[in-house]
């Protein structure tokens, strides 16, 4: 249920914002590793929705469907860089990659 997805990424983004404020020796970090081509999104794609399915399919023929292996290096980056407040959200989407690291 898409529902409860998004309502468990939104609950995580929260706590992580409180957990943050509230434990200042902890770095914490919400990251976003955007759609991701995995049996995941296979199974969404095939949901039977046609509005999800067409959303799917627009974002994967624009070439924003990423391999969990390039997402997780550009994670691995962003935390060695080091530039990011503790509680922050970012997004994968949120970053030129040719400045970050080129997959």
């Amino acid at each position: 249920n898409h529902s409860l997805y998004c309502s468990g990424k939104a609950a995580r983004n929260m706590f992580f914002k409180v957990m943050a404020e509230e434990e200042p020796d902890v770095r914490v970090l919400s990251y976003s590793p955007g759609p991701l081509d995995t049996d995941m999104l296979q199974t969404v794609r095939q949901c039977g929705v046609d509005q999800v399915e067409d959303l799917l399919n627009s974002i994967e023929s624009e070439g924003m469907v990423l391999n969990p292996d390039d997402s997780a290096k550009h994670l691995l980056t962003l935390l060695e860089q080091d530039k990011f407040k503790s509680g922050d959200f970012l997004d994968i989407f949120d970053f030129d990659y040719s400045k970050v690291y080129l997959f």
